[in-house]
């Protein structure tokens, strides 16, 4: 993940794959371009609001 102009982005088009049983995991390489390298997530200001209702 990356901080980008106020919104944490994510690589879709090389995501990580985990296999949560064996514990093996590797990034795979999409060829469609429908996804990016730094797709908008969340933005930060609202991430940031719900860590803070959150109670401890």
């Amino acid at each position: 993940m990356n901080k980008v102009d106020g919104s944490l982005t994510g690589n879709l088009q090389g995501p990580l794959v985990i296999n949560t049983l064996t514990r093996n995991g590797e990034q795979v390489v999409l060829a469609e371009k429908r996804w990016s390298t730094r797709h908008p997530l969340v933005k930060v200001g609202a991430a940031e609001q719900r860590a803070r209702a959150v109670p401890a």
